[in-house]
């Protein structure tokens, strides 16, 4: 594969995704940390397809969706530099590869606020049905994973389109 490497500045949309996605994974930090204390020692580790919680289990299990996000954060972040190594639905060639890029950057940024949106709630989903103020994970979370698939769906199509 000898696609063409070219440095990609971020689009103004890219930047604001980016930056919302790092404050999603702070808001996580944060709620684990400052609910933590709070938290009955043991609480729902895993909802069912309903949202009702199914498993229980130590209170430091909450610790575990944080730490996806940061990682997941941090490795999509690292990928982000290799455009080029992205699966892509047109040949890429050294007239379409800018815009190839930028829109395969465009799908990383979305997956990448999808993740951290989807654990942001999770987290707080679990630390409110630990608390007794939820029956379980409601439908947010739902709405972040529609939301996601559609965002990404549709930038797949964009970036098919432009060829």
């Amino acid at each position: 594969m000898n696609r063409p490497k070219i440095h990609i500045t971020k689009a103004p949309l890219d930047r604001i995704l980016d930056k919302a996605a790092f404050a999603l994974v702070v808001l996580t930090l944060c709620l684990a940390a400052i609910y933590y204390g709070r938290l009955p020692d043991t609480i729902p580790v895993h909802f069912n397809t309903t949202g009702d919680p199914d498993r229980f289990g130590h209170k430091t299990t909450l610790l575990v969706i944080p730490a996806i996000s940061l990682f997941l954060f941090i490795g999509l972040r690292y990928l982000s530099n290799f455009p080029e190594s992205f699966n892509y639905p047109v040949k890429i060639t050294v007239e379409n590869a800018e815009t190839q890029y930028q829109m395969g950057l465009r799908i990383l940024y979305v997956l990448n606020l999808t993740f951290t949106g989807i654990f942001a709630y999770m987290t707080f989903a679990t630390i409110q049905t630990a608390l007794g103020k939820w029956n379980g994970l409601g439908k947010g979370l739902f709405w972040f994973i529609i939301i996601g698939i559609a965002a990404l769906i549709w930038q797949t199509f964009r970036q098919a389109k432009a060829g």
